[in-house]
């Protein structure tokens, strides 16, 4: 049994009502912790929608394993935590995809290798500092 499998067989209502929303605020939680827009990043980068949720969630700093990032990226609402379907391999078609469109700006996601996928620290700055960037640009054209 995985870790984040559940024997909802043997569970009574309470326990799974618990588990369920302390599941949906884990993921909220390690989807806020990335903190630039998703919009902005779309537009900034000419990401999808999927690589800039991923980007915004590995911008936290911290090393995600692929389950996290397959959760992270099916959330589109709080009942999608326990239907999320697929497979957590989803997620590396977009990791590499992500990397490409990441790599003409001289920005990285690299792999700890058993771990999981992560953005360095130089590049998390870098990143903020292209989207901050961005962002006043299009203030000053649109005041």
């Amino acid at each position: 049994m995985r870790k984040w499998d559940l024997d909802t067989e043997r569970m009574t209502r309470k326990t799974l009502e618990d588990n369920y929303f302390n599941a949906v605020e884990f993921i909220n939680d390690m989807v806020s912790k990335g903190d630039m827009s998703v919009e902005n990043l779309r537009v900034r980068f000419t990401l999808s929608p999927q690589q800039s949720k991923l980007v915004n969630f590995l911008s936290g700093g911290e090393i995600r394993d692929r389950w996290s990032i397959f959760r992270a990226l099916s959330l589109q609402h709080e009942t999608d935590y326990v239907n999320a379907k697929g497979e957590p391999k989803l997620s590396d078609i977009i990791i590499s995809s992500s990397r490409k469109k990441l790599a003409a700006f001289g920005l990285q996601i690299l792999c700890a290798r058993g771990q999981g996928y992560y953005i360095p620290k130089d590049s998390i700055a870098k990143l903020k500092q292209l989207v901050a960037e961005h962002k006043e640009q299009q203030e000053r054209e649109v005041g």
